[in-house]
C-alpha cells in the first residue's frame, strides 16, 4: 500500500499507509517501534524522541514507546482530537475540534502551560519542540510557550509570523514559521548548530519541519532544504537527486521526505534507513 505521511522521531521514524496503519522503524532502545497490536483507522502520526503518537480516526489518540513523564498514556478521557504533536523530549499536545490544546508530560520549561486562544475560534494547529509549543489560529495569529520564544512582547516571535502565518515547526531551543513571504526562525539567540540562518530562496515554500539540531523546508518545486548541524550521527545532508517531494519530516538524527510516487527517502543517522519495501516504486 501506498505511504500518505512520515513522521521522523529521534532514530527512528513512522510511515502512515493508505489503509490506515502505520508502519516504524529504526532504533527501538525504548520499543518505539512497538506499534500496538490491531491500530487501524489511523489518520496522523507523530514521532516523539522515544515514543509516538497516532490520531484515529474516531478523534481517539494511541500512544506507544517508553518515556518517564507517562507520555505514552494519554488523558482520561481525550477524544474529538483533530491534530497531534509529539514534543522530542518530554511532552505532547492534541488539538481538539473545538480549538483548545490538551498537553501531557513535562513541564519544567513551561511547555505544557498552553496559553488561552485570543480569539473565540480558538486553534487549528500545534507544534511540540523539546522544550516548546506552538499553535496557530484561525487568522494566523501565532501563540508560543515554554522555553525560547514564550513572549512575544520581547522580540522572540519576530513581527513577520504574528499574523498570516501558515505553518509552524518546533525544534529544540528555536521554532519556524512559514507565511506567504517565506521562512523565518527565531530562538536561542546563540543560533547553536546555525538553525536560524534561514538559506535563501525559500520564498514559496511549501512546508517545514524542525528538530533539535536541524530543519527541512519543502520548496515549491519539489526540492527539499536543509540547515543547522550536518554531523549528527551521519550527514544531514539532502541527498544527491532528491527531487519531487510532496511532504517532509526533521528527526534529531534523521530527515525523511516522501516522493509523490509513495516512496520514502532518509538521510542522516543509518539506524533509520526506510524499509526496502517503503523504499521500491
Amino acid at each position: 500500500m501506498t505511504v500518505v505521511a512520515i513522521s521522523a522521531g529521534n532514530e527512528h521514524c513512522l510511515a502512515l499507509m493508505e489503509g490506515g496503519t502505520v508502519v516504524a522503524w529504526g532504533s527501538n532502545t525504548h520499543n518505539q517501534l512497538a506499534v500496538p497490536d490491531g491500530l487501524t483507522d489511523v489518520v496522523a502520526i507523530a514521532a516523539g524522541g522515544y515514543y509516538n503518537l497516532a490520531l484515529k480516526r474516531d478523534g481517539t489518540v494511541a500512544a506507544w514507546g517508553s518515556e518517564p513523564w507517562g507520555l505514552t498514556w494519554t488523558p482520561e478521557g481525550l477524544a474529538g482530537v483533530i491534530a497531534i504533536a509529539a514534543g522530542a523530549t518530554s511532552f505532547a499536545l492534541a488539538l481538539k475540534e473545538n480549538g483548545s490544546i490538551v498537553a501531557w508530560g513535562n513541564n519544567h520549561s513551561g511547555e505544557s502551560s498552553v496559553p488561552m486562544p485570543t480569539r473565540p475560534e480558538g486553534f487549528r494547529a500545534i507544534a511540540a519542540g523539546s522544550t516548546n509549543g506552538l499553535a496557530v489560529t484561525g487568522y494566523g495569529d501565532v501563540a508560543a510557550w515554554g522555553m525560547y520564544g514564550r513572549t512575544p512582547a520581547a522580540g522572540l516571535v519576530p513581527e513577520q509570523v504574528r499574523l498570516g502565518c501558515a505553518a509552524i515547526a518546533a525544534g529544540g531551543e528555536h521554532a519556524l514559521g512559514l507565511t506567504q513571504r517565506g521562512v523565518f526562525a527565531w530562538g536561542n539567540a546563540r543560533n547553536k548548530f546555525g538553525v536560524l540562518d534561514v538559506p535563501d530562496g525559500l520564498e514559496g515554500a511549501l512546508a517545514i519541519s524542525a528538530a533539535d539540531f536541524h530543519n527541512v523546508a519543502l520548496r515549491n518545486d519539489g526540492t527539499v532544504a536543509v540547515w543547522g548541524c550536518n554531523d549528527a550521527m551521519g550527514s544531514l545532508a539532502v541527498p544527491d537527486g532528491l527531487a519531487d517531494v510532496v511532504a517532509i519530516s526533521a528527526g534529531t538524527y534523521v530527515g525523511l521526505a516522501l516522493r509523490d510516487d509513495g516512496t520514502v527517502v532518509s538521510w542522516g543517522s543509518a539506524r533509520a534507513e526506510v524499509p526496502p519495501e517503503l523504499s521500491r516504486g
